[in-house]
């Protein structure tokens, strides 16, 4: 007496077993199919509905009814619920595949055959049907060359399993894909000989090509190298007269420059010496007065007043102010921007320059000398330097080259 799981697994087997055997006859005795029919009626009454196996009698079952619709939906809902590496899923896979064909979805079809194959591969199934049916549809397409491999593949796994039926499949179709395989292996020898000839005689024709193309490179060659000796002669004339050019203008600018500076200063020496001349004579007239008055104190403190070189030394700093920020409006903006920002100098307000502005004023004007700059503004040689060496070390940049850029200042 069997148990439950024994009696459905003989069931099983004998539903497989009238199966095969009725496919195997090409169904020419009826009785066949009734018995699996049969086993498979029973199988289905004693299975769990949710099993795997239950699951593939039931869409079986609407297949041989022709009832592709059902089994579509059933075995769809079933696939999507499974592991796509089981043996169950192979198995419902190939039966999507089936019913696919019946309802014309080739394309499908075929895309089912291959998952259901890759579920035979993942899981050691050596009776792939899918794989199998897989190259039979595509030699159907014209894919002869995989159609080829996929049947020899099934071949031989269906040997190593020895698989009778299967081999009997296999070997019905086989010659004929072979067949095919080798005419087409044929035509693309005989393209390939032909386009040897044609690559050939086409290598000859680019070899003839190529030595013509070569001489007239190097005709080229010769006629660049000429050409380039010529733009290299007429470069070096054509530096030559921009450099030429370029010292021109500089002169010009120079020449320009001098002159505007030339006159302001013939200007306001003239001025200078007038007013000097002016006061002179003011200060002759006040002197004679005192004496011929016989005021003596008054006229040694007169003479010996500190204020009145004073006056005169902060107008002096006035009118060279004056007359150096004509010729160099923006002297003070381009002598900071050569500064760090935190030892920018600016006049006091009310003031146009102040004593450190005055010493940069002087070396612009080409007064460069320490003891003439200290003659000049009244100063000792050691304040100037000091004031000079301070203020280029808070210059931007080099600070060897800062008094020549405060000679460019205005350029």
């Amino acid at each position: 007496i069997f148990t439950k799981e024994q009696e459905i697994a003989w069931c099983n087997v004998q539903q497989r077993f009238w199966f095969d055997y009725d496919e195997n006859q090409k169904g020419a005795d009826k009785s066949m199919l009734r018995k699996v029919v049969y086993y498979r009626e029973r199988l289905l009454a004693l299975a769990d509905p949710s099993s795997g196996l239950s699951r593939y009698m039931t869409v079986r079952k609407c297949i041989d009814e022709k009832n592709f619709a059902q089994a579509d939906f059933i075995n769809r809902h079933s696939l999507s619920r499974m592991d796509p590496a089981s043996h169950d899923y192979a198995n419902l896979a190939y039966f999507q595949a089936r019913i696919c064909e019946q309802l014309n979805r080739r394309e499908e079809m075929k895309n089912w055959f291959i998952r259901s194959a890759m579920a035979d591969i993942k899981t050691a199934t050596k009776d792939n049907a899918s794989l199998f049916s897989l190259a039979n549809a595509l030699f159907e397409d014209g894919d002869y060359a995989r159609a080829f491999k996929y049947s020899s593949f099934s071949l031989e796994d269906a040997i190593a399993f020895d698989a009778k039926l299967r081999q009997w499949q296999i070997a019905a179709i086989l010659p004929a894909v072979q067949k095919s395989h080798s005419d087409i292996q044929q035509t693309h020898q005989k393209k390939t000989r032909n386009m040897l000839v044609v690559m050939s005689a086409l290598a000859l024709l680019l070899l003839g090509v190529s030595f013509a193309l070569f001489r007239l490179y190097r005709k080229q060659i010769e006629y660049s190298r000429r050409i380039a000796e010529m733009n290299k002669e007429i470069k070096q004339s054509s530096d030559t007269l921009a450099d030429f050019n370029k010292r021109l203008k500089k002169m010009n600018r120079e020449l320009k420059e001098a002159n505007a500076a030339k006159e302001e200063y013939i200007g306001l020496f003239l001025s200078m010496c007038s007013k000097y001349i002016d006061k002179m004579k003011a200060y002759q007239s006040s002197v004679r007065k005192l004496a011929l008055a016989g005021n003596l104190d008054k006229l040694i403190a007169e003479t010996s007043s500190p204020n009145n070189v004073e006056k005169e030394l902060k107008e002096f700093y006035n009118m060279f102010d004056e007359a150096f920020l004509k010729l160099y409006p923006k002297f003070v903006e381009e002598f900071n921007g050569l500064l760090r920002e935190d030892a920018r100098i600016e006049p006091k307000k009310g003031k146009l320059l102040n004593t450190e502005l005055r010493i940069f004023a002087l070396i612009r004007l080409g007064i460069t000398q320490s003891s003439d700059i200290a003659s000049m503004l009244r100063y000792s040689v050691n304040t100037i330097y000091n004031y000079r060496a301070q203020i280029k070390n808070s210059a931007l940049g080099d600070r060897e080259n800062f008094e020549e850029k405060i000679k460019e200042i205005g350029n």
